[in-house]
């Protein structure tokens, strides 16, 4: 009798395990509602370091016209920058003009936020310092090299001919126009250089600690498995970031594991890029699968916010697929390459070798 009994458990303990993971991990495409399919990217060239937190990113680029640029590689490891234009119709018109070639040994960093030059930089060191920025125009030609300093969290200042950049040593201004980098003067915000995010429209910075990426504390331990901690922001003028500094604490989403903030071009809202923490039943069997000392992913999830967090608001959700090789964890999420849209009404993304297009309102 103990031994049946046993048995019923067991069975229904595993059809509640396999309902469990049905519900939590569907089958099939699930996109962020409204989402346009806009190219194929099999062929675009794979930046040289991953975007974090999503996989296998591609390299493209919107312009304030709303014309998208990518990358695509010769034989020879130079650089073709193809550019296409974003019609009333959702669909790309390619621009009549040849792309242009960046040699094998330089970098492409990105357009200028119009789109009518291009920066690129040539390493003449290991270092990251030692990079050189150079300009080109958009048509190839007026090639010149910038007193400017770079790094891959560029925020442009609302004239589209500055932009700031936050480094360990501190926060830089640079010029389009070759006049030297500048060091913003923030000891006043804080002992550590404020990473910067991204600039209004009145040219304020608003910036954070650390990154842009966040961890809740001790996640999964004891009873209180998540606790869900503030980002805290700050608005600054970057030409007197003494005058009047404002701050902002803003709670992250729920149930968020790790993840990424991102300020629209308006710095007025923030979309987050999170991994979700599951169900008891879905984070216990996760653990049965890979172990319970692994780091624990969560599925994928985007949330839009206001400024201060309010109005959050979850706009996708997907699962992440997890495989072994060997004693390595694959994560393959489903959106990789996230990036708000000029306009701050849209983002795009990659899925399954696609650029799409979709609306966060």
């Amino acid at each position: 009798m103990k031994r049946e009994k046993r048995l019923a458990v067991a069975v229904l303990l595993g059809v509640a395990a396999a309902w469990t993971w049905f519900v939590t991990h569907p089958g099939g495409d699930v996109l962020p509602q409204g989402s346009i399919k806009l190219a194929s990217v099999s062929l675009w060239k794979e930046p040289s370091i991953s975007a974090r937190p999503a996989s296998n990113p591609k390299i493209y680029f919107w312009t304030t016209n709303g014309d998208l640029l990518h990358l695509e590689q010769n034989p020879d490891s130079s650089t073709l920058i193809v550019r296409d234009h974003l019609t009333l119709f959702n669909t790309l018109q390619p621009d009549p003009a040849p792309p242009v070639m960046i040699a094998a040994n330089s970098l492409f960093l990105r357009p200028t936020p119009d789109g009518s030059g291009l920066l690129y930089g040539q390493m003449e060191g290991q270092k990251p310092q030692s990079l050189q920025i150079h300009l080109r125009n958009a048509d190839g030609n007026d090639d010149r090299r910038l007193s400017a300093l770079w790094m891959t969290n560029v925020a442009w200042m609302p004239d589209g001919k500055h932009w700031i950049v936050s480094r360990i040593d501190g926060d830089y201004l640079n010029s389009l126009d070759g006049t030297p980098a500048r060091k913003l003067d923030t000891s006043s915000l804080s002992a550590w250089a404020p990473f910067v995010l991204g600039v209004t429209p009145q040219a304020h910075a608003i910036s954070t600690l650390g990154s842009d990426m966040f961890e809740p504390p001790t996640p999964f331990q004891g009873r209180n498995s998540l606790r869900y901690p503030t980002a805290i922001l700050t608005e600054f003028d970057p030409l007197a970031p003494a005058r009047n500094p404002k701050t902002l604490k803003v709670t992250m989403p729920r149930d968020s594991v790790r993840g990424q903030l991102m300020l629209s071009p308006q710095a007025d809202r923030i979309l987050w890029i999170v991994e979700k923490q599951g169900s008891g039943v879905s984070t216990w069997i996760n653990r049965l699968q890979y172990g319970y000392y692994r780091p624990y992913f969560g599925d994928q999830a985007l949330y839009v916010s206001q400024l201060n967090g309010t109005g959050m608001r979850e706009i996708f959700s997907g699962p992440t697929q997890r495989s072994k090789r060997g004693q390595n964890v694959i994560l393959i999420r489903p959106l990789a390459d996230i990036r708000w849209f000029p306009d701050g009404k849209r983002i795009s993304f990659v899925h399954q070798d696609a650029l799409y297009i979709a609306p966060v309102d």
